[in-house]
């Protein structure tokens, strides 16, 4: 008589354990699609790119992974005058601008709370009353503070998830994007100030040559006089081209 033994392994898997190797998968497959849309980040940060192009692949990877409508980088002003300025904008051509009662609303919001905002439907939130959405297209939104050694420098914003509605994960993943991006900005930003304090320079080296080369080569002897002459740029590099802080 021959006895039949059941191996372990081909006991069913219990509930809790599919589940678990569930739940783990997609975590899995977040952080490699995470770690995707940051490495094309990294890439942007090591590289020469002009802001614009930057902060339009930093948007466009947010409303793509995200199955957006459109979406924006708002960066705060370094001057009361102008408190802030869309730095970038990706959206479809059914998508509409956003308007600046909503603008004030959004950065007033981002100020006062620092952390990722979710709203389902901009018409009916009390938070954005009378923000002038009813007659827009941009129905929700995910805004995500950009933010640099504690200091708020602007705020991602994207509108109009297509197929569902805007979650924690997406926040999440927004977040994590910003926190590098913030960065990139930065770099990007310094990098065109580096190159204008670059050129400015040059140009007033050039400048001092030709209002050198115009001098008489000695000061001319006048009986009974002395003459003393003193050279100075027209422009100063350091007071035409400040520091930004």
């Amino acid at each position: 008589m021959t006895a039949l033994f059941k191996s372990r392994d081909d006991a069913p898997t219990p509930p809790a354990d599919v589940n678990r190797l569930s739940e783990e998968n997609q975590r899995l497959h977040r952080a490699v699609e995470e770690l995707s849309i940051l490495n094309d980040i990294a890439l942007a940060i090591n590289s020469t790119m002009e802001p614009e192009a930057i902060n339009q692949l930093i948007v466009g990877k947010c409303v793509r992974r995200l199955g957006a409508q459109q979406g924006s980088i708002h960066l705060f002003g370094e001057t009361d005058t102008d408190p802030t300025k869309t730095l970038v904008r990706v959206f479809d051509r059914s998508g509409g601008g956003m308007s600046m009662p909503l603008r004030i609303q959004l950065t007033g919001w981002m100020f006062k709370n620092r952390k990722p905002l979710l709203v389902k439907d901009l018409a009916t939130d009390e938070r954005f009353a009378g923000a002038d959405t009813h007659d827009q297209s941009l129905k929700s939104v995910l805004s995500v503070p950009l933010e640099l050694k504690g200091r708020l420098i602007g705020i991602i914003n994207i509108f109009n998830k297509q197929e569902s509605e805007f979650t924690n994960e997406d926040a999440r993943l927004v977040a994590i994007i910003a926190s590098q991006c913030a960065q990139v900005i930065e770099n990007a930003r310094l990098y065109v100030e580096e190159k204008k304090l670059k050129a400015l320079r040059e140009e007033v080296k050039n400048a001092a040559q030709i209002q050198t080369a115009l001098l008489p080569p000695v000061a001319p002897a006048i009986p009974g006089a002395e003459i003393a002459a003193a050279f100075h740029p027209a422009r100063d590099p350091a007071k035409a081209c400040p520091p930004p802080y």
